[in-house]
């Protein structure tokens, strides 16, 4: 809501007592409502906001290693939004690495795949084919049971764009981490967050996925 003398500092999920110790002068500006705070750019309610741990806000329900020798592994609390943490380790084929600040069990080898043109494509164990079907279709994802994979999956939207002996990829949907990344002909070189286009060119950090100009990086903390 507006208000013609708001706090100059307002309250977020990564400070959500900011505007009692607020020293500037009041600015007309739209506030939040009591109970709420804001999260990009977003009022929320602010038991939504997960859990602020050593600076870095956590969403609820998320894991993460405390330090950077991945001894203890640690979780935000959907029901209370308090961090509990446990003794754990990398399984025997991983080892502890840090990116960008964020601890991850990485395995010691990985593989990509890739999709390209109109298509062709690149398996995970390095096998080529061209692929000209016009629908949607999971690229990547897992299919293992183990709790201790990341749930992912990669779904591509083919269309012919007028020419039935090829097909163009049309959209590109990622979801990992409860959140919906997509990359599309409509948008080109533009990156939508939840349907979301992003506004800035900048980097910019959501969970543990890095999205750069028409780029989305995916670390897994879980080598998927």
């Amino acid at each position: 809501h507006y208000e013609a003398c708001g706090n100059a500092c307002p309250d977020t999920c990564s400070e959500p007592s900011a505007s009692s110790f607020c020293t500037l002068n009041c600015v007309p500006k739209c506030q939040c409502t009591s109970g709420y705070v804001l999260h990009d750019s977003q009022c929320v309610p602010i038991e939504s906001c997960g859990c602020l741990y050593n600076g870095i806000q956590y969403e609820l329900g998320e894991e993460f290693w405390e330090d950077e020798n991945c001894h203890s592994r640690c979780k935000c609390d959907p029901s209370q939004g308090t961090v509990n943490c446990w003794k754990a380790s990398c399984k025997a084929n991983q080892k502890c690495t840090t990116v960008n600040g964020v601890h991850h069990c990485k395995g010691s080898a990985y593989t990509t795949c890739i999709g390209t043109g109109d298509p062709h494509y690149t398996t995970f164990d390095g096998r080529k084919y061209d692929f000209q079907g016009s629908c949607i279709y999971q690229m990547a994802g897992i299919c293992s049971k183990d709790s201790g994979l990341t749930p992912f999956s990669v779904v591509v939207e083919n269309n012919n764009r007028g020419n039935k002996v090829v097909s163009f990829t049309k959209v590109v949907t990622l979801e990992v981490y409860n959140m919906t990344l997509s990359l599309s002909q409509e948008h080109p070189r533009k990156i939508q967050v939840q349907k979301k286009i992003l506004k800035d060119e900048e980097a910019k950090r959501k969970g543990r996925v890095w999205l750069t100009k028409g780029r989305v990086l995916y670390e897994s903390a879980t080598d998927v």
